[in-house]
């Protein structure tokens, strides 16, 4: 497992889990340039990454190189059409906060359909939307296991989910 990362901090902390970690900065144009020894990789795995770039696009599409064919991609990104952004901003409200949806070191805000546009643009194709942070979701989800059913898709993922988690695949060149 190679980890890239930006913290000094992170590193270290990382460094003890994954076989290779680098510090660097991901929003340089060379960033995955120490990760191509070890490629191809058959996993990119990236939660609460993409938001706090200044060039999300670019990073994805250099990723696609160091990716086998069927890799599997999971992302996750802050929603900010999730009711609680929505009451802020009828409110007149749009306060940056320590860490959350309004994280003051977010360059960028999603929703459903432009988290899935980054995707898909970037020359991936989605597989599955996950959501997090729905109390709704999770009564569902702990229903269906009780009843021993597969688990639900996502109930109103823009207005409910705090955390959309997309699973994906890189799409043939």
């Amino acid at each position: 497992m190679t980890g890239l990362e930006l913290d000094p901090d992170a590193v270290n902390i990382a460094a003890l889990r994954c076989s290779e970690v680098y510090a660097v900065n991901l929003d340089d144009g060379d960033a995955l340039e120490v990760a191509r020894a070890s490629a191809p990789y058959d996993v990119l795995l990236a939660p609460a990454v993409l938001e706090h770039l200044k060039h999300p696009e670019r990073l994805l599409q250099h990723a696609r190189d160091l990716l086998i064919p069927n890799a599997r991609v999971i992302i996750s990104l802050p929603n900010i059409a999730h009711w609680s952004m929505r009451l802020k901003l009828l409110t007149g409200h749009f306060d940056y906060e320590e860490y959350g949806i309004m994280d003051r070191t977010h360059v960028h805000f999603y929703t459903v359909r432009t988290g899935r546009e980054l995707l898909e643009k970037q020359g991936y194709g989605v597989d599955d939307l996950f959501i997090a942070g729905s109390w709704l979701q999770n009564q569902l989800h702990h229903i269906t296991a009780l009843l021993k059913q597969p688990p639900p898709a996502p109930v109103l993922p823009g207005l409910l989910a705090y955390e959309l988690i997309y699973t994906a695949h890189p799409q043939a060149k």
